[in-house]
């Protein structure tokens, strides 16, 4: 099945879409790093003696990256999947 034409709204549309994909993947690689350095990573290094304590404070400023990336992913998430109707439009039968 051959799509739609597509009109600068479309296009416009479809623009942003990938805008939103292209920075949806930073923020969700920034969440998962940020999370898993700073409430695994980081407190198994202490315990176990390769690192010292004081590096133990660098926790809650990666819990607020994460939590900030994290929520620019939700964010960024609902976008697309709000632009999705449009691309529906374009391409009204891409599941099958």
């Amino acid at each position: 099945m051959a799509p739609d034409i597509l009109g600068a709204a479309g296009w416009n549309s479809l623009q942003a879409t990938i805008i939103f994909l292209w920075v949806l993947l930073p923020a969700t690689i920034t969440f998962g790093g940020s999370l898993l350095l700073g409430q695994a990573i980081l407190p198994s290094l202490v315990s176990t003696g390769h690192l010292s304590p004081g590096w133990l404070r660098l926790q809650m400023p990666l819990g607020v990256v994460s939590l900030v990336a994290g929520a620019a992913a939700v964010f960024l998430l609902i976008q697309v999947l709000r632009a999705l109707p449009a691309l529906l439009e374009f391409y009204p039968r891409f599941w099958q």
